[in-house]
């Protein structure tokens, strides 16, 4: 529907077939594509992050928490050669997606659970969550299911939102877009989600007796702008559909349009923290 590149409204799409097309998609197919976008808009940071630490390179098991339809296994499939890989989400359907896109792979076995709840079964060398804290409410639970989970040389992998409060900075402006997060992030609250919770986590590993090895804190990360586009607008066609509140998909779509064809268009997202944790 994008042609990367383009700069005219002809070129680009039309607002209304655009949304559309999105409009008939089923809410796992548009939840599945937003967390594959995720996926490649971190992708560079993520294996910069990766390759830094030599350890993690000899390990032989990785547990991906909430893997959704596993593209990770896409992305950092050179990492994860000859690794033993479990991932485990309590989406069926996007567990689905990852069975079949990854069936001919040895070593790769998915689990439908929730992890918190039930863990899993087996001992892991890396356990990795990236943008699940948010999802979760107990994090004295989930420390201790990582602790099950996590074989005794083991490393903790986090990704998520750095906490610090900084707004991304889009050129020219998407007021609609800082609007809608902004609703994303009360309404979270009020159901008990922390979208800035990676600080609050820190402290509770470190007193379940994890250390921090490693961070990476990307601020002002500049983003590919088609990549971001496609991001935005498939996102936020998901929110209308499952939030408790109202989204005008339209004016979005024109906000981010009015961004993208600019001369002058660029992203920069708010800062990311990506932490390594051992235990002590």
């Amino acid at each position: 529907m994008l042609n990367q590149g383009k700069k005219n409204t002809e070129d680009i799409f039309s607002i209304e077939d655009f949304l559309s097309y999105l409009q008939s998609k089923e809410t796992n197919f548009l939840y599945q594509k937003a967390l594959y976008l995720q996926t490649f808009i971190y992708e560079q940071q993520t294996s910069s992050f990766l390759k830094s630490i030599k350890e993690l390179h000899e390990t032989q098991s990785f547990l991906d928490v909430g893997c959704g339809s596993g593209d990770f296994l896409t992305t950092h499939s050179r990492f994860l050669n000859n690794k033993t890989y479990l991932g485990v989400d309590n989406n069926q359907e996007l567990l689905n997606i990852a069975q079949e896109k990854y069936s001919k792979r040895s070593k790769v076995e998915f689990l439908c659970q929730d992890y918190v709840k039930n863990g899993v079964v087996g001992k892991f060398d890396i356990v990795w969550l990236r943008f699940v804290l948010q999802h979760i409410s107990n994090y004295e639970a989930l420390i201790k299911r990582i602790n099950q989970s996590l074989s005794p040389e083991g490393w903790l992998i986090i990704i998520d939102d750095a906490g610090n409060n900084n707004d991304d900075v889009f050129i020219p402006p998407i007021p609609y877009r800082k609007h809608m997060y902004s609703l994303l992030v009360e309404n979270g609250l009020k159901a008990g989600r922390n979208h800035h919770a990676i600080n609050d986590f820190i402290a509770i590993a470190e007193k379940n007796g994890y250390k921090v090895k490693a961070t990476l804190y990307e601020e002002n990360k500049v983003i590919d702008n088609d990549l971001y586009l496609k991001y935005l607008l498939v996102s936020g066609e998901l929110l209308s559909r499952l939030a408790t509140f109202q989204i005008d998909m339209k004016k979005l779509a024109e906000e981010a349009y009015f961004w993208y064809s600019s001369p002058s268009c660029k992203a920069t997202l708010k800062d990311v923290k990506f932490v390594l944790f051992q235990k002590k």
